[in-house]
């Protein structure tokens, strides 16, 4: 499938729309209804079979107006999981290292709390059984739409078909329906929200 200049410019126009409008919804909410939507996805995560089952977890420590994952990475860990963070090499590719504790993150230069690439090991993408997916926005029917720079774009597409892969955000952030270019962005299997 090919999309024409103007299609692009459209595309693109109506994302930064989006971008702007799902900031607006998040700023509104409350700190209580921040906390308490997490808990809840937390809940739905850790209930998934896919989850259950994964020894291998991907996450992210939020930037501000993302949901939370504290007490997910947490949990997951006492149960024995791998947990993965993703280091930004290049302001463009993301890879995967283990996470191994809050003291021995460094903030990259784009605010992101990371692993230190120089001591923490890098996981192999083909290693991963799930990854949870950050989003300024998702659809329905499982669309994300991002920050703009397309890391995460190009990471999923990087992932076995067998990695499931769940978007997260609040309710406010979840629309019918996103603009995509279907030859840049990716899905994920699954959109959970509260």
């Amino acid at each position: 499938m090919e999309l024409g200049g103007d299609s692009l410019r459209k595309i693109d126009a109506e994302k930064r729309r989006i971008r702007t409008e799902a900031g607006k919804r998040i700023r509104g909410l409350s700190d209580k209804e921040l906390l308490n939507a997490k808990e809840e996805i937390e809940q739905e995560i850790e209930s998934l079979p896919e989850f259950q089952k994964a020894g291998v977890i991907m996450c992210y420590f939020p930037l501000s107006e993302e949901v939370g994952t504290d007490g997910l990475i947490r949990k997951a860990r006492e149960s024995g999981k791998i947990i993965a963070l993703p280091v930004l090499l290049n302001q463009e590719e993301i890879l995967p290292y283990e996470y191994k504790g809050r003291a021995l993150l460094v903030k990259s230069r784009l605010g992101i709390w990371e692993p230190d690439k120089n001591t923490a090991k890098e996981i192999e993408v083909n290693k991963l059984d799930l990854v949870i997916v950050p989003g300024r926005a998702f659809s329905r029917d499982n669309h994300r739409l991002g920050r703009g720079k397309g890391c995460y774009d190009r990471f999923l597409k990087k992932l076995p078909k067998r990695t499931y892969k769940i978007g997260i955000a609040f309710k406010c952030q979840v629309f019918d329906t996103l603009p995509f270019n279907p030859l840049r962005d990716e899905k994920v299997d699954i959109v959970l929200s509260a």
